[in-house]
């Protein structure tokens, strides 16, 4: 497969030779060259079929003078073809704009690229930090909060059975108290032992 820049080098004409001869194809109905990558590519096939334009355009060739020799009773007169020494008469009067130094051109913005790569790779690893320092702040909280929460059910338990036998103590020394105050007491005496 050939690009058009070396199917140009192969047959020592430019881009331009070469992409003329991909437009005359076209115009005769012939659909050549594959796409990829965003390059149009030929098979040897194409580049032989490609180029056989080339070579009707090299067999084409004007005549620079016509004669005219009808008998020596006609004037022969001599035809030129217009020597055009440049294509301006041709253009229109806009102005073409080109780039003084492409290749310091795509210099800088690679650089600039670069160094704007540099710097996303250097936000993403500070992100991925931060991220992992975040999931690791998380994981020690939810262990420390889970400890809690174990220390918490076990406090609430520990403390009812706790208030539970604290309750049955004081209720024990609650009898006993009533134990001692009875203990001063003389037995009562129903009203009809004192009438016998």
């Amino acid at each position: 497969m050939q690009s058009i820049k070396q199917v140009a080098n192969t047959h020592g004409v430019t881009d331009r030779t070469v992409r003329n001869w991909l437009s005359d194809a076209r115009q005769d109905g012939k659909e050549l060259g594959t796409m990829r990558s965003g390059k149009l590519y030929f098979t040897a096939e194409e580049v032989a079929e490609l180029s056989s334009y080339g070579r009707q355009s090299d067999t084409e060739v004007l005549e620079t003078e016509f004669v005219v020799d009808e008998g020596n009773h006609r004037e022969i007169k001599t035809l030129s073809v217009p020597n055009f020494s440049s294509l301006e008469q041709f253009r229109t009067g806009r102005i073409r704009q080109g780039l003084a130094n492409p290749t310091h051109f795509v210099g800088q913005v690679g650089g600039y690229l670069d160094e704007l790569e540099h710097c996303m790779t250097i936000a993403e690893s500070e992100q991925e930090r931060e991220l992992a320092q975040t999931r690791q702040t998380k994981r020690l909280a939810q262990q420390r909060i889970d400890r809690f929460r174990r220390r918490a059910d076990e406090y609430r338990i520990k403390t009812d059975i706790l208030a539970s036998i604290q309750n049955a103590e004081l209720d024990e020394i609650d009898d006993l108290a009533g134990e001692v105050s009875a203990m001063g007491k003389p037995p009562e005496e129903s009203p009809q032992d004192g009438l016998k």
